[in-house]
Formats: C-alpha cells, structure tokens, sequence
C-alpha cells in the first residue's frame, strides 16, 4: 500500500484534479466536481459510528467506561475513545468547503483518508497565489482529522510550490490565524474555525511578505551548511562539519546548491527561501519509506521538520 493510503474499499482513498499527486495514486475527478462526487470518489462517503464496549468476565458482561468507532461500510474498528470524544465526521471535513467554493472563489484539488479511514483530510486551493516570476506560490487550505487520537482537528492556510509540487505544510505566517487545531474534546464549528483561521481577513498577506524575506535573504554555503545541520542533527555539541557527510544532510545541501527542483531559480538560488525548499523536497519526496511518507510529510515527523526550517528561516531572516 503506497503512502498508508486508505485501500479498505478496493482502490485508493484519494481523489484529486489537476496534477497527479506525487504519490502517483488516486481518482482524478474533472474540474469543479460537485462535493458529493469528491466524497464518493475520495472514499469518505462512510460514518464513524459509536458503539459501546464491554469487557467479560466469565458469564458477566461490564458496561466500560468508552466507546469505540467503527466505520460504517467495512466495519473496521478506527479506535476506542473516551465518552466525551466528539467525532468530527467525513462529511463535515468535505461540507467544510461548500460555501468556500460556492462563494469565495476555492476549488477541492485532493480529499482522501490513510491507514484504513484512521486520518481523513481534504485540501482546496484558494484564490490567493504569490508571483515571483517563475517561481509560483499557490494557496491553500487544508482540514484533516483523525479516529484514532493521533492528532487534533486540523485546519490550516498553507502553500504548494508549483515548481515542485512542494507542500509546504507549516504554519508560515506568524500571524497566529493560519493554523488552528480544534481537540476532540470541542464541537467543531465550521464558521468559527473559518473565522479564526483569518479565511477572510489578511492572514495571505502576512504570508506572501514573509515568504519574500526568505526569497530576497541571501546566504553563503556555510550559512546553508549549518542551518541544515542544526536542522538534521540535534546534538548541539557536535561539530557541523562532522556531520555533513552523513547522506542525507549531504543529499538536501545537493539539492540545495542546484540538484533540486527549482533549486536555480532567482528566488531561490543562494537564499532562505532555496534552503527551505531542499528540506521541504527531502521530506516530501526522500524522507523515510514510502508507505509512510505522505502521512509524516502533511502530520507527522516530516511535517514537524518543515515547521521547524520555516521558524528556523524566518528568524535568519528576520
């Protein structure tokens, strides 16, 4: 299974317009397909229903104190959660964007779920792009969540670098409204999350400029050399240039000084911005092993590290 993703049903649980993700699977839908189709084809057209557990003893049965998720179409059991768990459903994350797209001018590009249905997200691109001449920047939002407790609701406003396909999946703004994480212990509120997330105020803005800084920061190789080893190599007492030959640090300072997609364009050669994206290109395309890849890279480890390069950069930048 590429990717840990959902197979339960037959055939992937991804859909997706436009380019083929780089995962190289899913459904590909037409343009501006009605969200019922997205859901369909996405395999999110299914319910997290709540059942209780009971534990035997001999001839006893024992009311517990929880109650497990199951999945509506294959019954497999997504996990066992606590009474107060409040479920956020396929549908929501899909009904989420309905009057995105209707009104504000967004279009779903990929929905789909991994690890059997355990984690479900969808992603529109919005109408906000950056322009720096080759080099493309469009918008996006992204909700996900999970059954299983491995995470909170997620939404977030993040970018795809179209040169590479790049998901820049970090909260990128410093605004403090383009990432909100809704625990499972709240009711999901769509217009508030919408809200918070600044979905209709100048959140892109804040964005856009700093991504400027990192674009117009200009670095040396040794400057690009130990931003990528404090990045990789987490004992500080370690000598950088020990450490740059081990692979991969190796592999992302190549990709860095010209390897990578992208990587000779005027916005990024030589700057924060080209550092940033060797990292981002390694975790989306390199990092650890494929069947996992997509799930580190938008919520796991990888996503965790392309956070911390943008945090990194921006106060080099700053």
């Amino acid at each position: 299974m590429a990717h840990e993703l959902d197979c339960s049903t037959g055939r992937y649980g991804i859909a997706y317009v436009g380019q083929k993700p780089w995962h190289g699977n899913g459904q590909e839908l037409t343009e501006n397909a009605p969200l019922e189709v997205w859901t369909k084809e996405a395999g999110l057209d299914w319910e997290a229903i709540e059942s209780p557990v009971f534990a035997k003893f001999g001839n006893d049965e024992i009311l517990l104190p929880q109650k497990a998720l199951i999945r509506s179409d294959t019954k497999f059991h997504l996990s066992t959660v606590s009474p107060d768990y409040k479920v956020v459903q396929p549908k929501d994350v899909m009904e989420f964007y309905r009057d995105l797209i209707e009104h504000q001018g967004y279009r779903m590009e990929t929905a789909g779920s991994l690890k059997n249905g355990k984690i479900i997200w969808g992603l529109a691109r919005t109408p906000n792009h950056i322009d720096m001449g080759e080099d493309v920047v469009n918008g996006y939002l992204l909700l996900a969540t999970s059954f299983d407790r491995s995470m909170a609701t997620r939404a977030m406003v993040t970018g795809v670098r179209v040169v590479c396909n790049n998901t820049l999946m970090a909260s990128f703004s410093g605004s403090g409204k383009d990432w909100i994480s809704i625990t499972h212990g709240a009711v999901f509120d769509k217009e508030r999350v919408q809200k918070k997330l600044g979905v209709y105020d100048d959140s892109w803005k804040i964005y856009s400029d700093n991504l400027y800084k990192l674009a117009n920061k200009k670095i040396t190789d040794n400057e690009a050399k130990d931003f990528f080893v404090k990045l990789m190599v987490k004992d500080e007492t370690a000598v950088a240039m020990e450490h740059l030959y081990k692979p991969n640090i190796m592999n992302i300072y190549q990709m860095y000084s010209g390897k990578g997609m992208g990587s000779k364009l005027d916005s990024a050669a030589n700057t924060l911005w080209g550092a940033v994206n060797a990292i981002t290109q390694f975790v989306d395309h390199q990092m650890g092993n494929q069947k996992n890849r997509l799930a580190s890279a938008w919520f796991g480890v990888g996503s965790k590290l392309k956070q911390e390069a943008f945090e990194t950069a921006l106060k080099m930048a700053a």
